[in-house]
């Protein structure tokens, strides 16, 4: 589960490393959960990218360190929370995507992170 103050990490290559949770998008939700939006702060950056550090902007949750249980009873839980960064549209503004994402975010309709990633699980 994330909540607000979570620290998150960036897995695409979109310039920012670290970011900090400000608030999770949903229906009143305190804690956000696999394919929910977040709204961050940048809290390490690269240098030479158009993200900055303290910038506010919208991201989406592909891993979480919590279990993600399906319906048939296999439970699935990563070691670190993990962001990809979005724009306005839902589209991804890296160009990669480093690590695995879930099948929960083809529910959510996010066809073409699923075809960018490197493998599903």
């Amino acid at each position: 589960m994330v909540m607000v103050g979570t620290r998150l990490y960036v897995g695409d290559n979109s310039g920012c490393r670290k970011v900090k949770c400000i608030k999770v998008l949903g229906n009143g939700k305190k804690k956000g959960t696999v394919g929910d939006c977040l709204i961050i702060s940048v809290v390490k950056a690269l240098p030479n990218k158009k993200i900055k550090k303290h910038d506010v902007r919208k991201v989406l949750l592909v891993r979480s360190n919590t279990n993600i249980l399906r319906r048939n009873g296999l439970k699935i839980s990563f070691l670190q929370n993990v962001v990809l960064m979005i724009d306005i549209r839902g589209n991804p503004l890296g160009n990669r995507i480093i690590g695995s994402v879930t099948q929960e975010l083809r529910k959510k309709k996010y066809m073409k992170i699923l075809s960018m990633a490197p493998s599903v699980i």
